[in-house]
């Protein structure tokens, strides 16, 4: 679950540990915001967003349904 960083996954066969938490990779707690920003794909990529956001809800949600059907 990623709940700390001494948490480990190991198989259930033999013990081996396969899975680490990083701790380099929490971030804290509380985010106050996350919010992307395409500018610099587009700055340096060249990159254009072909689906608007509003489309992008609407397949993501349509995805969700079509799971839970």
């Amino acid at each position: 679950s990623g709940e700390n960083e001494t948490e480990k996954g190991a198989r259930s066969d033999n013990g081996e540990i396969i899975v680490e938490v990083n701790k380099d990779f929490f971030r804290p707690a509380e985010v106050e915001l996350l919010r992307a920003d395409a500018s610099k794909a587009k700055e340096v990529l060249g990159w254009e967003p072909t689906v608007t956001f509003s489309r992008l809800v609407e397949i993501m949600v349509e995805n969700d349904i079509e799971e839970l059907s």
